[in-house]
């Protein structure tokens, strides 16, 4: 199949593919778990964890909090609606206060 005849989730999984294999050391994601079913969701946190083990920086944008925050080090909240809410949080402190 071509890649535009994939389903939203098919192209999800190609794209991890190609982090997997690749050997960058800069990973730029947008929304990775948009159309993964829960064993590739649960895959992508695996390749998340790897990615970290080998000091990769990944670059991710996510409305899924709650699932990047099992990996990530740092998250960078921005909100269009509210005035000066840029932050950066560990993950933990993130859930912890009403921020």
């Amino acid at each position: 199949k071509k890649v535009k005849q994939l389903s939203l989730g098919m192209k999800q999984q190609l794209i991890l593919t190609m982090y997997l294999i690749s050997d960058a050391p800069i990973w730029i994601i947008d929304e990775p778990l948009n159309g993964l079913d829960p064993t590739n969701a649960y895959l992508f946190n695996q390749l998340m964890e790897r990615a970290k083990r080998e000091n990769r920086l990944v670059l991710m944008s996510s409305h899924n909090l709650i699932n990047i925050s099992e990996f990530t080090n740092q998250i960078y909240k921005h909100s269009l609606y509210k005035k000066n809410t840029n932050r950066f949080f560990t993950p933990k402190s993130t859930f912890s206060s009403q921020n």
